[in-house]
């Protein structure tokens, strides 16, 4: 069963905050995070990124707009989601996407922190 999550920066602190995605049309931009806990934490809604199912070379998480390295080609990927085709892709090419493949690749960063 997939497990879907997401993760966005703390309003407040910009501390990565990670759990089940809020977002209210009654009040302008704001988004949510509700934790594992169930607290409600406000998050930067521009950093919202959703868990993509699969784990890097180490066992971490990749989420949207991570960046990965490693592979044959040793280049950096930005992970991001294709609605057209339903699913999670690397700088545009969708053959990169096959879980086997990411067994290869090292998250280093996301498009939201000096990472990398």
């Amino acid at each position: 069963m997939r497990v879907i999550k997401f993760r966005g920066k703390h309003y407040a602190t910009a501390d990565w905050v990670y759990g089940d995605l809020m977002h209210f049309s009654s009040a302008k931009g704001l988004s949510f995070i509700v934790t594992e806990h169930g607290g409600t934490i406000q998050v930067e809604g521009g950093s919202i990124g959703q868990f993509t199912g699969l784990l890097d070379k180490n066992g971490k998480e990749i989420y949207d707009n991570d960046i990965i390295v490693g592979g044959k080609e040793s280049e950096h990927c930005i992970i991001t989601w294709d609605a057209d085709c339903g699913r999670f892709v690397a700088n545009g090419n969708t053959y990169k996407v096959l879980a086997h493949k990411f067994c290869n690749f090292e998250v280093i960063g996301n498009i939201h922190e000096k990472e990398g």
